[in-house]
């Protein structure tokens, strides 16, 4: 999970540049200038994913009272984003289009492979980390949590105990 947030991350900023650079040698100079908004690009490539897995579902669009099938709900998420705010949508409609790269299959050759990520763990800079005793290796227990270190790993003495400034007489939200 967290090398495909990094690995979308970069694409999509990769993408935003020549994009922006791109549009700006050949439509407006104004584009050299286009905002890149954070995460957004990248809420709006997950939500594309999100919306197609059951495309035929109903979804409710922020306060509206009205349903939109969820194939549409990006498409109509991006208009009202465009209506907001024109000058930084650019980074919204390449989110958007990593986002259906993704679902056509066309990005499946940047996903790092098990095999690969396991060889990175034995080289440098990467063997220093893998010889702490925290360290959650590759395909190992725990290893779809996107975090490199634990505090307590399981299994070992101390993990199931309490935090220090807990109470054992109250649990919240235990009803």
């Amino acid at each position: 999970m967290a090398i495909e947030f990094l690995t979308y991350t970069l694409i999509i900023s990769v993408l935003f540049c020549l994009t922006g650079f791109l549009l700006g040698s050949t439509v407006s100079a104004g584009f050299y200038m286009a905002p890149q908004m954070g995460l957004w690009p990248l809420v709006m490539c997950e939500m594309v994913v999100d919306c197609n897995r059951d495309p035929e579902v109903g979804r409710y669009l922020c306060c509206l009272p009205i349903q939109i099938k969820s194939k549409y709900f990006p498409w109509v998420f991006l208009l009202i984003f465009f209506l907001m705010a024109p000058e930084a949508s650019l980074c919204l409609v390449v989110g958007f289009s990593v986002g259906y790269l993704q679902i056509y299959g066309l990005m499946d050759r940047f996903r790092l492979k098990e095999q690969s990520i396991r060889n990175w763990e034995k080289k440098f800079p990467f063997k220093r980390f893998a010889t702490h005793k925290n360290f959650v290796a590759s395909g190992g227990q725990g290893s779809d949590i996107p975090i490199f270190v634990r505090s307590n790993p399981p299994g070992q003495p101390g993990s199931e105990q309490a935090p220090p400034n807990s109470s054992s007489a109250f649990a919240a939200f235990g009803g």
